[in-house]
């Protein structure tokens, strides 16, 4: 597989509006798993991950967030891409407290 095979147009979401993060990846597997990407278990799996292991990152001028979970919820590899209308809060990689709009 190459590198540019894991980015497919239909998995990038640009200017959805999230009301938090637990809705961002609601909308976020949805379209995952109607792409065949992912495993129903997907969302919740990424949910709780994301309570243990937080993937704010800051980076210079600007925060993101890369949240991920193990490959047995995955069907096939893929990048997904998003840039919300408004930023949602994640917590700061390595804490677990420390929340910054992402």
């Amino acid at each position: 597989m190459e590198y540019a095979d894991l980015f497919q147009e239909e998995n990038t979401m640009m200017g959805q509006i999230a009301t938090n993060q637990q809705n961002f990846f609601s909308l976020a597997a949805t379209i995952l798993e109607d792409g065949g990407f992912v495993e129903r278990s997907f969302f919740r799996a990424i949910v709780e991950r994301e309570k243990a292991f937080p993937t704010g990152l800051m980076m210079n001028s600007i925060q993101i967030a890369i949240p991920h979970t193990d490959v047995c919820h995955v069907k096939k590899p893929f990048v997904f891409v998003s840039k919300l209308e408004e930023a949602i809060p994640f917590i700061q990689m390595g804490t677990t407290e420390q929340k910054k709009l992402m």
